[in-house]
């Protein structure tokens, strides 16, 4: 038994020496996405213009169609749940301030086939008195909706009856289940204006899609449980401005990362920091050493450092400082995160494009 001790005792020691000197350590952090829409750096006020509300008056001969979710009224009253939405969601996600702005019907001119005319003048004049660089427009929005039914069979709940003593009888009916599937699909068309250059950064129109299902012991029943088609709308309008605010502004994943703890004094000092989590303050212990004469430092600072550049979001600096650190230092720590670099950087390149 003492010799088995030992054994333990002598492994354990080994294994504490073995992952104490390896001179890496685990961080974890948010990394940046760049946004779809980019728009022009430092940015940190925008302000939005709901168009469609501006355009359509209210006419209150056609509030049966707003109750039935049908006509102007209700996409009006959805366009404004997007804003609503759209500027929630921005001030969930990123600093940036957004001004709700209004205007008169009159400033916004009307094309015979339906499209809103924004002049430049009314832009800057709104941008100005916004105190904003960045106009964002929901310019159209258009909403329809459809029901399909489906079914299925299934045995009743309670499908045994105990009618004696020692006699079951089996219940072997079926009932049959409907389904209602309520379908409402969004067309709404967003601009993102920068007077400054008299620019428009973007102009896109996008289809959002919202389904609802209900069941029922026929098909009546089953779309009576279904939600109204203005209220199914509106939630669509909801999800429609939360999902183009997300374009906008950039995203966050939280990931985990290796580096190098050990190399000179340098390194002790930064390492300190980075338990801190002040990254910066490690990057410039870093920094000293990205030029050491001795390859093996000179590599591990550059690796730490592209960390530092893929935490705000420079990946193509990233990419360079991991392969510079790479041929000084040919570690598979250090190519395997260069593949990891390379792949988030496709991913952001194809979602761009699309």
């Amino acid at each position: 038994m003492k010799y088995s001790y030992a054994v333990i005792l002598t492994t354990g020691i080994v294994l504490f020496l073995f992952f104490s000197g390896c001179g890496t350590s685990k961080i974890v952090y948010d990394v940046r996405d760049p946004a779809e829409v980019q728009l022009p750096g430092g940015t940190e006020k925008i302000a939005v213009l709901n168009v469609v509300s501006a355009s359509i008056g209210d006419d209150l001969q056609k509030v049966d169609e707003l109750f039935k979710g049908e006509g102007e009224l209700v996409n009006k009253i959805a366009s404004q749940g997007a804003v609503n939405s759209f500027i929630k969601e921005v001030g969930e996600l990123s600093d940036m301030q957004v001004n709700n702005l209004s205007v008169h019907p009159g400033a916004i001119r009307i094309q015979p086939e339906g499209k809103a005319m924004i002049s430049w003048a009314l832009v800057d004049s709104l941008c100005i008195a916004a105190g904003t660089e960045i106009l964002v427009t929901l310019e159209s929005f258009n909403s329809r909706t459809s029901i399909d039914y489906s079914s299925y069979s299934r045995k009743p709940k309670s499908d045994q009856v105990k009618i004696w003593s020692n006699t079951i009888a089996y219940d072997i009916s079926t009932e049959n289940i409907y389904i209602a599937r309520l379908k409402v699909y969004i067309e709404s068309n967003w601009k993102v204006y920068h007077p400054g250059e008299n620019r428009i950064i973007m102009d896109r129109t996008f289809t959002d899609s919202l389904f609802t299902e209900a069941d029922g012991p026929s098909q009546v029943e089953a779309e009576k449980r279904l939600p109204g088609k203005k209220n199914a709308i509106e939630d669509g309008g909801y999800i429609t401005g939360t999902k183009f605010a997300a374009r906008i502004t950039p995203g966050r994943t939280t990931v985990q990362r290796v580096y190098f703890t050990s190399g000179n004094d340098d390194f002790k000092e930064a390492n300190k920091f980075v338990k801190m989590r002040y990254w910066e303050m490690a990057a410039e212990f870093w920094e000293k050493n990205r030029d050491n004469p001795d390859t093996k430092i000179g590599g591990t600072a550059k690796y730490n450092l592209a960390i530092i550049r893929e935490m705000n979001g420079n990946l193509d600096e990233a990419i360079q400082l991991a392969e510079d650190a790479y041929s000084e230092l040919p570690k598979k720590l250090i190519n395997s995160y260069i593949q990891i670099l390379k792949e988030r950087k496709i991913g952001i390149d194809d979602r761009m494009k699309n």
